[in-house]
C-alpha cells in the first residue's frame, strides 16, 4: 500500500490546507471541551470545600442580590431565625447573610461605583469558610460578634479601583445620591470563584450584618438574604440525619428554598452540561465543515487520478481495494490534522486557563486537558473523517477501467 499518501505528496499546498482545516476544527473541539470540563471541576471543587452544608433562602426574586434596601432581603428577624435553626438537632451553627448592591468611593469628590456588599456575622461566617478560602484573606474584622461597627473587608478589585488599603476609609451609601458613611478597611482578599460564577472582576465588600442593615434601611426588620447552615459532624456524615434536618427546615419555613451541597452540585453539573452542549455543538459544526472540505478535495483528487485508478483496476485491483486506497488517503489527512489539532488544542486550553486566572485574578484553572479528553476528541475527529471518506472512496471504486483506458488512447 505504498500508494497511500501519494495525493498528499502530489499537491502539498492543497494537502496542507486540508490538514490545517482539520487541525483547527479539532483544536476548537479540544479547547472548548477542556473549558467545559475545567469549569465544572472548579465549580464542584469550590462547593465541596465549603463547610456550609445547607442554605435557607427565599424563593424567586425575594433574595435578588441586584436589588437594595427592602427588596434585597426576604428573611425577617434574621438573627432570631438563625438562633432557632442553630438549636435544631444535627445543626452546629447558622449564620444570616444580607446581600445588597451599594455604592462606594474613596473621597466625596470621586465617582461612586457599584459594590456587591455582603453583611455577615464575622465569627459565624469565618467558621463557614474552608482553609483554602481563609487563606485568601489578609485581615478580618476586629471583633467576631455582630454590631454596627463600620468596618469593611474588600476584595482586591475594589481596593485597586479606589486606591484604598488596610486602615483607609471607604465611603459607602445605598445609592449614589445618598449621604455616605465612612467604613474603615480592615482587610483585603483575593476574589473567589463561587458555585454561582466568577467574581474576580466584581467589586465586593464584606460588612458586619447589622452595619449593612442600617446602611440599607432594613435594620428595623432585621432582614437577611439567606441563612448559611453548618451541620454537626455526625449529621454531615449520615445522609438520613441530613435529610431529617432538611425536612425540619422545610416544615418550619414553608415557601423557602432549602439547598444542600448535593443540590448545588447537581445545579452546577446541569449548568456545566448546558455549557458543554453549546461548546460541543459549536466545535462539531467546525468539525463537520472541515470534513466536508476534505470530502470535496478528495472528490477532486479522484477526478484527477481517474487514469491511475483505471490502470489499477485493469491490472486486477478490485473495487474494494480501490475503495480502501482512497479512504486511507482521506484518513491520512484527517489523522495528521487530528494529531496537530490535539497539540494546538492543548496550548489553546492552557492559554484560556491563563486568561481567566490573570484576567480575573483567580487562583483556579477553568480548563482541564486530560488524556481521556484528547482520546475522545481524536475518536470524534476520526469518526467524522471516516464518514467524509466514504463518498470519495465509493466514487473511486466505481471507475471503469475499460472506459478510462479507451479514452486515454
Amino acid at each position: 500500500m505504498g500508494l497511500v499518501g501519494r495525493g498528499f505528496r502530489r499537491r502539498p499546498g492543497r494537502s496542507a490546507m486540508m490538514t490545517a482545516a482539520v487541525a483547527v476544527a479539532v483544536a476548537l473541539l479540544v479547547s472548548l471541551q477542556s473549558l467545559a470540563a475545567g469549569f465544572l471541576a472548579a465549580q464542584t471543587s469550590e462547593i465541596r470545600e465549603r463547610t456550609v452544608d445547607v442554605l435557607l433562602q427565599p424563593v424567586a426574586t425575594r433574595g435578588d442580590v441586584t436589588e437594595t434596601g427592602l427588596r434585597a432581603a426576604g428573611i425577617q428577624d434574621a438573627h432570631r431565625v438563625a438562633r432557632e435553626v442553630a438549636a435544631l438537632d444535627g445543626v452546629e451553627g447558622a449564620s444570616p447573610t444580607l446581600e445588597a448592591v451599594v455604592f462606594g468611593r474613596a473621597t466625596p469628590e470621586a465617582n461612586a461605583t457599584s459594590i456587591l456588599a455582603q453583611g455577615v456575622v464575622p465569627a459565624e461566617h469565618a467558621a463557614g469558610l474552608s482553609d483554602a478560602q481563609k487563606a485568601k484573606f489578609d485581615g478580618w474584622f476586629t471583633t467576631g460578634g455582630d454590631d454596627d461597627r463600620a468596618e469593611a473587608v474588600v476584595n482586591k478589585a475594589l481596593a485597586e479601583r479606589h486606591g484604598v488599603g488596610k486602615g483607609d476609609d471607604l465611603l459607602l451609601a445605598p445609592s449614589p445620591t445618598d449621604p455616605p458613611r465612612a467604613f474603615r478597611v480592615v482587610g483585603v482578599f483575593e476574589s473567589p470563584f463561587t458555585g454561582t460564577g466568577v467574581l474576580g472582576g466584581t467589586h465586593i465588600a464584606f460588612l458586619k450584618l447589622t452595619a449593612l442593615q442600617h446602611l440599607t434601611g432594613v435594620a428595623e426588620r432585621d432582614a437577611a438574604t439567606r441563612i448559611a447552615i453548618r451541620l454537626a459532624p455526625e449529621a454531615r456524615a449520615d445522609p438520613d440525619a441530613t435529610a431529617r434536618v432538611v425536612d425540619r427546615l422545610k416544615a418550619d419555613h414553608p415557601g423557602f428554598q432549602v439547598l444542600t451541597k448535593q443540590d448545588e452540585l447537581r445545579d452546577a453539573r446541569e449548568r456545566a452540561a448546558i455549557s458543554a452542549g453549546f461548546y460541543t455543538a459549536v466545535a462539531w459544526v467546525s468539525l463537520v465543515v472541515s470534513a466536508l472540505f476534505v470530502a470535496s478535495v478528495m472528490i477532486m483528487e479522484v477526478q484527477e487520478r481517474r487514469r491511475d485508478l483505471g490502470v489499477l483496476r485493469a491490472i486486477g485491483w478490485g473495487r474494494g481495494s480501490v475503495f480502501r486506497l482512497v479512504a486511507a488517503d482521506a484518513l491520512l489527512f484527517v489523522a495528521i490534522g487530528t494529531a496537530l489539532g490535539i497539540a494546538l488544542g492543548y496550548f489553546a486550553s492552557e492559554a484560556l486557563g491563563r486568561y481567566f486566572q490573570e484576567g480575573y485574578g483567580l487562583d483556579v484553572s477553568f480548563t482541564s486537558f486530560t488524556p481521556q479528553l484528547a482520546l475522545a476528541s481524536a475518536a470524534q475527529s476520526l469518526l467524522v473523517g471516516v464518514l467524509a471518506a466514504l463518498y470519495p472512496a465509493w466514487k473511486a471504486s466505481r471507475v471503469d477501467a475499460l472506459t478510462i483506458l479507451r479514452t486515454a488512447r
